[in-house]
């Protein structure tokens, strides 16, 4: 583990900036009581934005709706490919030595091999024939958090609720899920 003066720390700092004082690199941020408003706020007035790092290439954040659909649409200029970065804002290299092709971080052609056979799960069918099954999972998840009168969402709702849809669509028992 690297403590603050490591190198890999120092790459993986962004270069500080007087004119852009919202880090969005920067952990604290996202422990901010008002992080939705900063958010909305730079989506209305910079939805766009580049983070140079100490050491390290940058990385551009798109805030928008609007102009997340128009690069996720234009893979020629906007790659999420592993082999190219991938979507992490850490190069893939800095993190592993062999960077490997995932769903989400490949392009055209290839994206559309990893997607085409789950294409069936995501169908109007399968997905009304889950619903049930979803509700059963939130009714269950609200009676938890109701007996103990106070949740933290990450943890007793989001995670579990997306390990159970999980494990699925994988066709495994739900124990097989995060604990």
């Amino acid at each position: 583990m690297d403590d603050d003066t490591g190198p890999s720390t120092l790459h993986r700092r962004s270069v500080a900036n007087p004119d852009r004082p919202t880090d969005l690199k920067d952990p604290d941020l996202h422990l901010r009581s008002d992080l939705h408003s900063i958010y909305q706020n730079l989506r209305q007035t910079a939805p766009v934005q580049w983070t140079p790092e100490v050491q390290g290439r940058g990385f551009w954040s798109v805030l928008s709706h609007e102009l997340v659909c128009e690069v996720v649409k234009n893979s020629a200029v906007f790659s999420s490919d592993f082999r190219r970065g991938g979507v992490r804002i850490f190069d893939l290299a800095d993190v592993t030595q062999q960077p490997r092709p995932l769903m989400l971080t490949t392009d055209p052609p290839d994206h559309t091999c990893f997607r085409r056979p789950l294409r069936p799960l995501f169908e109007a069918e399968a997905v009304e024939k889950a619903v049930p099954r979803l509700r059963a999972r939130a009714k269950a998840l609200i009676g938890a958090i109701a007996r103990k009168g106070k949740a933290d969402f990450v943890l007793d709702v989001a995670l579990p609720f997306s390990a159970g849809l999980l494990t699925d669509l994988l066709d495994v028992p739900q124990s097989d899920g995060a604990h």
